[in-house]
């Protein structure tokens, strides 16, 4: 509630909020993706060469599979520096302000993602971490062993901070996309609705509550599975959609351009989006993660479907009103 209170404030507010987490987050982070390689903690015998735990070539068949299984995870995390885009459009200098955030945000995942893992990899090795199941040991027990006991508390506390800057940006930007949608005719009216501060209310009081349900999913991993069936799946028309805008409406104006070619770099990630949901979400949730089984690919699927009575909902209002034009309307 208190994460709800601070986005209906507005997104100057909320974003103000988001960089207090933010830093205090990632900073004990990155200072344990850095740190170990200084103090001579990472041995290079544990990351090299790149073996699987059961002595399987880092790029064997076998491997390709797992990590197409276990993409139902990564992507979850990885892809969400895109989140940075969801409140562009507020921006009073966007063609300034868009590639500045999304540089930014690109340029830090692909470091964190990068060197996070090879200094947990080098510092405790693969047989530690096949044995612990719990982020928060390994990173803490990470930590310890580079930067001494005294850090424990810190980055637990880092790790509850993440959680909650992710549950924050689960509220700001997921409304956005639901008040979009009522916006371009695609959804209930009622998720057009915005407050004094012109936020869209109602959307981040149902993402709130949805959040809350996915408490009671279980285990992390299982809330992963279930949100990534429908959050990669977005991902394939968006990518198709941005290479069809490029090459039949060029003449638009965009505040922010990306080079041509990148309309077939969105093709090509359009592709590798389709496997992982048709192919790795699927095999992660059955077989190799152990994450709750298919009946969280089943549920993630009929969360997706919901769409279709919504925007059902919605051609019904249209229908009544006898109009499909739509105008935000602010609420005290």
């Amino acid at each position: 509630m208190v994460l709800l209170i601070i986005a209906n404030r507005g997104i100057r507010f909320g974003a103000a909020a988001a960089t207090v987490l933010g830093l205090l987050s990632m900073i004990p982070l990155t200072l344990i993706a850095v740190v170990p390689f200084f103090t001579g903690d990472v041995h290079g015998s544990n990351i090299w060469p790149p073996n699987l735990p059961d002595g399987s070539a880092f790029l064997s068949p076998h491997a390709l599979f797992l990590y197409l299984q276990f993409s139902a995870i990564y992507t979850w995390n990885a892809i969400a520096m895109e989140a940075a885009a969801c409140y562009i459009g507020e921006c009073k200098n966007p063609d300034r302000d868009a590639p500045l955030a999304m540089n930014l945000s690109g340029a830090y995942g692909t470091f964190i993602y990068t060197f996070l893992p090879m200094a947990v990899l080098g510092v405790l090795g693969v047989t530690f971490i096949q044995k612990s199941l719990d982020p928060n040991a390994i990173l803490v027990t990470t930590a310890v062993r580079a930067m001494g006991s005294s850090v424990s508390k810190i980055v637990t506390g880092a790790l509850v901070i993440a959680l909650a800057l992710s549950s924050l940006n689960a509220i700001m930007g997921c409304a956005r996309s639901l008040y979009m949608m009522a916006l371009d005719g695609q959804g209930p009216r009622i998720f057009g609705k915005v407050n004094k501060h012109n936020v869209p209310n109602f959307s981040m009081g149902l993402n709130t509550v949805l959040n809350i349900l996915l408490i009671f999913v279980g285990a992390p991993g299982s809330i992963y599975v279930l949100s990534n069936v429908g959050y990669v799946g977005s991902f394939i028309p968006v990518l198709l959609g941005y290479y069809f805008l490029r090459r039949w409406r060029p003449e638009v104006f965009r505040p922010f351009k990306l080079p041509e070619w990148a309309k077939y770099g969105a093709i090509a990630l359009a592709i590798l989006y389709a496997i992982v949901w048709l192919i790795g979400i699927p095999a992660c949730a059955i077989e190799g993660c152990q994450l709750g089984g298919g009946k969280m690919f089943l549920i993630g699927v009929i969360v997706v479907l919901l769409y279709f009575p919504l925007n059902w909902w919605r051609k019904a209002e249209d229908r009544k009103l006898g109009t499909t034009d739509y105008r935000p309307t602010s609420v005290s």
